[in-house]
């Protein structure tokens, strides 16, 4: 097994690279980034979906109030309803990251809800 070192990708290294493509100087690159991501927090915040195209949507999703388990302890714990945030990557991008097998090439199944890509 080939073991590869991941390393994450930060924001500042973001917006660095972003300044050096566009020519701003770091300051500019910097709250234009801090600024983007703002306005992303503050639409999630708000339960609106942000689609950036090419890449994917962010959505917040309910989740119900369910059984759990502690591990330690080995007994059943309620965990309540909550929202969570979930990224759906677009098929463009997942077409890239799974070139043998492109998803926008499969045909999609119909369900009651309309057009799935299981």
């Amino acid at each position: 097994m080939v073991s590869r070192k991941k390393t994450t990708i930060t924001r500042v290294q973001l917006v660095a690279a972003a300044g050096r493509l566009s020519g701003l100087q770091r300051s500019v690159s910097d709250d234009l980034g801090s600024q983007l991501i703002g306005l992303i927090s503050e639409a999630v915040l708000r339960d609106e979906p942000v689609l950036l195209s090419g890449f994917g949507k962010f959505i917040v999703v309910e989740q119900a109030t369910r059984l759990g388990r502690t591990v330690p302890a080995g007994l059943d714990a309620r965990v309540g309803a909550r929202k969570v945030l979930v990224f759906k990557p677009s098929l463009g991008l997942l077409d890239k990251l799974n070139p043998s097998a492109p998803v926008s090439a499969q045909s999609p199944t119909v369900t009651a809800r309309g057009a799935s890509w299981l």
